[in-house]
């Protein structure tokens, strides 16, 4: 029979590890959470992608039929079956991407912290307080300060005075990009 020392530590240290393991559970639940609303959001752009596509392709294009079993079983691939081009059917041309401005070079190496600070802006009409930015995306007032610094650095951002407050302003050329 144990002691009700031994006892007091083992409740004690069982109720320990019952937070920590309740705690690990709510990050890997909100982790869990944050990867579905990505994957809708993947799935969503992929959608009209796919919808983009038949459009141009017209009537060309033909449906493969895919039920919800398929669905379920099969691995992401591409429902269209696109006729081979005849000399009767000559392919459409692509147009020209449209030209790239340094800023679009520059949006397209940001990194994930980067991307959040923007969209951030792009939410806010393209002006939001800095310290309004940090709380939003749940940065350290150091990591917020150094992501933002880097964005300036790049003509992303500027900065505006407020009193004792920065407001960070985003690039014009960001501001109707959302």
């Amino acid at each position: 029979m144990q002691s009700v020392e031994d006892l007091k530590t083992r409740i004690r240290s069982l109720e320990a590890e019952r937070m920590r393991l309740k705690n690990e559970l709510d990050g890997l639940r909100r982790s869990a959470e944050n990867r579905a609303i990505s994957l809708e959001g993947d799935v969503t752009a992929m959608r009209q992608e796919l919808n983009e596509l038949r459009e141009i392709l017209g009537s060309n294009a033909k449906s493969v039929p895919f039920d919800t079993e398929q669905r379920q079983q099969a691995s992401p691939v591409t429902t269209t079956v696109t006729e081979i081009p005849t000399k009767e059917q000559p392919l459409p041309p692509n147009p020209p991407p449209p030209p790239k401005t340094p800023l679009d070079s520059a949006m397209d190496n940001l990194s994930e912290d980067e991307l959040k600070v923007v969209r951030i802006l792009q939410t806010h009409d393209g002006k939001y307080p800095q310290k309004s930015i940090r709380a939003e995306a749940k940065f350290s007032w150091l990591q917020a300060n150094r992501i933002i610094t880097r964005l300036n650095e790049q003509g992303i951002v500027t900065f505006e005075k407020n009193g004792p407050l920065d407001t960070v302003v985003l690039a014009e050329e960001l501001k109707t990009n959302q």
